[in-house]
């Protein structure tokens, strides 16, 4: 079975005669992510409240989303194409990060995925980039501004 990139094209894939690394960019993307939120809600929680004061704490998590949701797509071409090698390199910068044991760390990983696409799909599914309308005509000054746009043709 063929392993497609994001643009279609097939990547070679691992075979016993040749040894293919694929870096593991998004998916570190995507870790970074929940990770960073992790963080940010266990330092928040540290005294049982959760108010404005906290805001600071989530600033490395907003700003590790969007790299981590924006090319989602490209996690299981990566991970399909990732060694053991490439899955302990992943276990072992979330046992770092979080100070957790190795199942916890599986388990993480797994919810981490869950937590990035859940978020893409949100931005996907449930906001609208509404495009500007340009006119190319201008109005002059002094004129009505309403009656000039409603003459101008859409």
């Amino acid at each position: 079975m063929a392993i497609l990139d994001a643009q279609g094209s097939v990547l070679p894939t691992n075979t016993e005669n040749t040894k293919v690394h694929f870096e593991l960019e998004q998916t570190e993307q995507v870790l970074k992510f929940a990770i960073e939120l992790t963080k940010a809600i266990q330092s928040s929680l540290e005294d049982d409240k959760l108010n404005f004061s906290d805001l600071p704490n989530f600033i490395p998590a907003f700003t590790a989303m969007i790299p981590a949701i924006t090319d989602i797509d490209e996690v299981m071409v990566e991970l399909g194409a990732a060694t053991h090698e490439d899955a302990d390199q992943l276990k072992q910068y979330v046992k770092d990060e979080l100070d957790m044991t190795d199942k916890k760390a599986e388990d993480f990983i797994e919810n981490a995925f869950g937590v990035a696409l859940d978020v893409y799909i949100m931005v996907r599914d449930y906001t609208k980039k509404s495009e500007p309308v340009v006119q190319e005509d201008k109005i002059s000054p002094g004129s009505d501004a309403t009656t000039e746009a409603k003459e101008t043709p859409a």
